[in-house]
């Protein structure tokens, strides 16, 4: 069996370079590889998690990092006796103008089984490392995020070398091996530690990276063409990109870009999708971290509520929110009378309910009272209306004003650093469902002053009614 060995330009520039990739795919050879179980990689999620931690449980102390990189890592592991019948590649020779043909003692990079006998072994070293030296880190393919006490930090590297050695294990030296530092990258990301003492970690995108991609998306924006093979390979490097930016902006512009590549608009991409480009682009100058923080411990509960019953005189609308924690307490409460104004800028009376827009309200509104509190910490937001979750959920609401307040509901969690949790919440379970009609005597916390919550609605509906009404007036 013969597979064919090509190569591919990595990036552009100084920094590019050849990748050679041996094709074991159109030989059928990696449709015969069958496995019962599948590794589960490292990701930077669990870097995140483990800075989660050391942040919990060390978090006084000053934490430096590093990657340890293993050197042409395949190359260090041999092909399997029995399978030389397999591992023959055929490159083209510019001499003889022809094929040539060649066996392989190392494993070949393309061949699936590659893969998953390298994953194996390499978290095997993860987990010795772990086991036998207690060693912080986490292990991407042959990258080993590694994290010591900045007192430790010689120590820890040497131990580290001499560990590959021991082993066997080649370690990339020279720019790749850089000392443990409070800044230091690592799969294409930069870890920054220096606020680490405050109960901070930042995960941010390299400049190399951001500038490689906003530069594509500026060729994309000058000649206004993109091939459903240019978006899908754009798709991933933005996805990537993405996990580092905060906020769920971001995603948006990405699922515009999956709709723009199996879509119908062809190589000509519409109005929508340059717009989410360019909203893209702007997020990466921006730069804004995903933000790792110790209070992700502990957990936030949000109810909202709204009420609508326009043939009631004292209370014909309303909408409530409790904050709670995760041990059940109150923290702060609101409730609040919508005015005839208010349900006109929700669409009142073109519109014979507007239930789901005083949800979405109530949500929002919430949101801004709370956010000193809801700052850096994780939230399940508790809604009792499906259409109001999934709006939120999506980030996209279709009809107006919905589009409004949940644009105004995005810019709140990105400035408040907070990607929340929504549920639906049944009526007789949803503890804001009183303060949403009026009724505060079963709060165990002191409401909000109405006047404080009347102007952040003021500036919730802001721009939203046709013409100006002064608030009170029907």
């Amino acid at each position: 069996m013969i597979s064919r060995r090509f190569g591919i330009r990595q990036s552009s520039g100084e920094g590019s370079k050849i990748r050679l990739i041996d094709d074991f795919s159109a030989s059928g050879v990696n449709d015969t590889v069958q496995v019962e179980s599948a590794s589960k990689l490292h990701t930077l999620d669990v870097a995140a998690a483990l800075c989660l931690e050391l942040l919990r449980t060390s978090g006084q102390d000053v934490w430096l990092g590093k990657t340890f990189d293993l050197a042409s890592a395949y190359r260090q592991l041999g092909v399997a006796p029995g399978s030389y019948w397999v591992s023959y590649i055929a490159v083209f020779d510019p001499n003889a103008q022809g094929p040539r043909v060649f066996a392989m003692r190392a494993l070949p990079f393309g061949a699936n089984r590659s893969v998953y006998g390298f994953l194996r072994v390499s978290h095997s070293l993860w987990w010795l490392g772990c086991k036998a030296l207690n060693f912080a880190w986490s292990n991407f393919f042959d990258d080993f995020i590694t994290f010591a006490r900045k007192q430790e930090s010689e120590l820890v590297s040497v131990a580290a070398l001499q560990f590959f050695k021991l082993l066997g294990w080649g370690v990339s030296l020279g720019d790749k091996d850089l000392p443990f530092a409070e800044k230091f990258k690592a799969l294409g990301i930069e870890i920054d530690c220096t606020r680490w003492q405050d109960g901070v970690v930042a995960f941010s995108n390299t400049e190399k990276r951001t500038k490689e991609l906003v530069s594509t998306i500026d060729a994309i924006l000058s000649t206004a063409k993109l091939t459903k093979q240019e978006a899908l390979v754009l798709r991933g490097r933005m996805q990537f990109a993405k996990a580092q930016l905060w906020g769920r902006a971001a995603k948006l512009c990405l699922t515009a870009i999956t709709a723009h590549a199996f879509g119908l608009d062809g190589d000509v991409p519409s109005d929508r999708t340059l717009s989410f480009l360019r909203a893209f682009r702007e997020h990466l100058l921006q730069s804004r971290p995903r933000l790792i923080t110790a209070a992700w411990g502990a957990p936030l509960f949000l109810f909202t509520d709204a009420s609508f019953s326009p043939e009631e005189t004292e209370w014909p609308a309303g909408i409530g929110g409790v904050l709670v924690d995760s041990h059940g307490n109150q923290l702060s409460a609101f409730s609040y009378k919508l005015e005839m104004t208010d349900l006109l800028a929700l669409g009142y009376p073109a519109k014979k309910t507007v239930i789901f827009e005083a949800e979405l309200l109530a949500l929002l509104v919430s949101f801004i009272l709370f956010k000193r509190v809801l700052k850096g910490r994780p939230c399940v937001a508790y809604v009792d209306n499906n259409s109001t979750r999934d709006v939120s959920i999506s980030g996209v609401a279709r009809t107006s004003p919905g589009d409004c307040l949940i644009s105004q509901l995005l810019e709140v969690e990105d400035s408040c650093s907070v990607i929340p949790w929504f549920a639906r919440v049944p009526s007789q379970s949803n503890i804001a469902d009183g303060p949403s009609r009026g009724s505060v005597d079963e709060l165990k916390v002191k409401p909000l002053s109405p006047q404080l919550v009347s102007l952040v609605v003021a500036e919730c509906l802001k721009g939203l009614l046709p013409k100006p009404v002064k608030r009170g007036e029907s």
